[in-house]
């Protein structure tokens, strides 16, 4: 069932109760107040007159009620026969009985049960009209109200793998529809930003895989050929197969952080000092190289720390790699730099550097993917990187982490 009809059926079983409650109401205080105004003329016009009841001047009826609980007819010009309180009905005639001390009066009240109930076949009737006009009514503003909607669901029909890019047109009202819209939006940028990050996980691994792939293959082929006589190209292999499956892994963990998803980015506030100093201890073990930390200003940031760690993982390996002499790391308030003193970076590469896969020199090692996360990761953290660099001086790299409003 279409939600308009739904809504248009809702509406009228809501509308159908409330006029049948409404009617049922009118009807019952009309009728009282008709019948107490009955019961009203009965008994006054039973004092005023009774004094010529006996001469025939009273045309209601009256009967009185003996001390032994039997009854004695006054008058009754009806021949009811039969007399009990309320209302009475004989040859289509309605009459109205009431008690008044040890007397039943009566009176008919034909036309006051004519016109209750030609009152209730008017309420009825109205019901009826006013539930099918509020059924029609309905429908039509239903399927207006949702024509939104609709244009909505078909403009999601649009929508495929193979183009991802197309987002829904924005209502002209700012109204519930609007904000949906907008989280739909907002749904799609990161549906496709995942599809993205899996096709180009997809290429990077197919492109990046092969060659190391192709040597321990080739790795492979010299330990069944050689590897059982000769001790030495058994250990040679060995380590190679291990070196490459090393590197295998840290291109794969590379290449997974970078589809990761940027939703729900938990974010703590962090001393750089503090923090940087914890990095320290883990470089040293692993770099034969001097790293000196240098704080011209204290600084607290708000940010992820797992990914500030592996953003200056990057930045401190690739100072090591293209650079003989000692590493700086200096906090300046909101910044923390990286500082090299190795061979810098020409003008005209500084920005293919950020890219996936680009190296400055292909004698280093590295898959060329150490700066693309810092990139990638910068821009989920909202954090500007700054490059100063000159041929022959060296290079630094600056994190800007952006105050909170």
């Amino acid at each position: 069932m279409k939600i308009s009809l739904k809504l248009s059926v809702i509406h009228s079983l809501v509308l159908i109760s409330v006029i049948t409650i409404l009617s049922m109401i009118t009807y019952n205080y009309v009728k009282t107040v008709f019948i107490e105004n009955e019961r009203k003329n009965i008994v006054k016009k039973f004092i005023h007159r009774r004094g010529r009841m006996w001469m025939g001047l009273y045309e209601n009826i009256v009967v009185q009620i003996l001390p032994d609980g039997s009854y004695e007819v006054v008058r009754d010009p009806y021949n009811l026969g039969v007399y009990k309180e309320g209302i009475m009905k004989k040859n289509d005639e309605y009459f109205l009985i009431i008690r008044e001390g040890n007397f039943l009066l009566g009176k008919e009240i034909t036309p006051v049960m004519i016109s209750l109930k030609n009152l209730r076949n008017f309420l009825v009737l109205t019901s009826l009209v006013g539930v099918v006009i509020s059924l029609l009514v309905g429908f039509g503003m239903s399927s207006i109200f949702l024509k939104p909607l609709r244009k909505i669901l078909s403009d999601l029909k649009k929508i495929f793998p193979e183009d991802l890019s197309v987002r829904l047109p924005y209502p002209k009202s700012r109204d519930e529809l609007y904000f949906l819209v907008s989280r739909i939006n907002e749904m799609l940028d990161r549906i496709e930003k995942a599809y993205r990050a899996q096709e180009r996980f997809v290429s990077d691994v197919s492109h990046e895989l092969r060659t190391p792939v192709t040597t321990l293959l080739g790795y492979v082929k010299m330990l069944k050929r050689w590897g059982k006589e000769d001790e030495k190209v058994l250990r040679e292999s060995l380590e190679a197969i291990e070196d490459t499956a090393e590197d295998m892994k840290d291109l794969i963990e590379s290449l997974l952080l970078m589809t990761k998803p940027d939703v729900n980015i938990p974010i703590e506030e962090i001393d750089l000092e503090e923090f940087t100093l914890s990095l320290m201890n883990k470089w040293k073990k692993r770099y034969s190289r001097e790293i000196r930390l240098k704080v011209k200003e204290k600084g607290v940031v708000k940010t992820n720390p797992e990914y500030l760690e592996i953003m200056l993982n990057a930045l401190v390996d690739n100072a090591i790699k293209y650079s003989e002499e000692s590493v700086d790391v200096v906090i300046d308030g909101m910044k923390i730099s990286v500082i090299d003193r190795g061979q810098g970076i020409p003008k005209e590469k500084q920005k293919e550097i950020f890219q996936r896969f680009r190296r400055l020199s292909r004698d280093k090692e590295g898959h060329g993917i150490g700066l693309s996360i810092v990139r990638e990761l910068a821009e989920r953290l909202n954090i500007e990187v700054k490059l100063k660099s000159d041929v022959g001086k060296g290079s630094e790299f600056t994190l800007i982490f952006r105050r909170e409003e």
